[in-house]
């Protein structure tokens, strides 16, 4: 049966739908799964290409271990934002909060931080690192002489990560 315009009747009812297969076969399942595979295994490969041709992996020795703090604003749920540079005296900058009466949308945070020194392939010249955190690449708690692993820009001076650290993962 047409309509006016000479096409056929449209589907009003889950019935008139053709059935479509609710499961679908063994070899549409492993086709889907062997393409996923390559798909991560492209990935992979792809991540370790940017990581060779960009990082210089380093062994470093912790300089500096220790807690800076910085004040914060909460300007809603899901938005913040880092209002000071972080810095070690927490308490100068607890009475800095005190003396300027900043409202509850502000909050003084206090983070972990580990320091050290590397050498850039970039310029070749040592440049000082931070990352945010407390544990070495061991998980145990950092102290200053621990060594840990960081892959350090080839084409940035100052660029480098720790993306290989089982401490990031946890």
């Amino acid at each position: 049966m047409k309509d006016a315009f000479g096409f056929g009747k449209f589907p009003t009812y889950a019935d008139d739908f053709p059935v479509l297969s609710p499961r679908p076969s063994f070899r549409v399942l492993c086709i889907r799964f062997s393409f996923a595979a390559l798909l991560g295994l492209f990935g992979l490969i792809l991540w370790l290409m940017v990581d060779i041709a960009f990082y210089a992996r380093q062994e470093v020795r912790l300089d500096r271990v220790g807690q800076f703090c910085f004040i914060k604003y909460n300007a809603g749920r899901r938005t913040s934002r880092q209002v000071t540079n972080p810095t070690p005296d927490c308490e100068g900058l607890a009475r800095q909060m005190r003396q300027q009466r900043l409202s509850s949308s502000y909050r003084l945070v206090k983070d972990n931080f580990i320091a050290f020194t590397y050498i850039s392939p970039a310029d070749g010249k040592p440049h000082i690192g931070m990352f945010r955190r407390s544990t070495n690449d061991a998980g145990q708690t950092a102290k200053r002489g621990d060594e840990i692993v960081i892959h350090a820009s080839r084409l940035f001076a100052v660029t480098y990560t720790d993306w290989s650290s089982p401490s990031v993962y946890k």
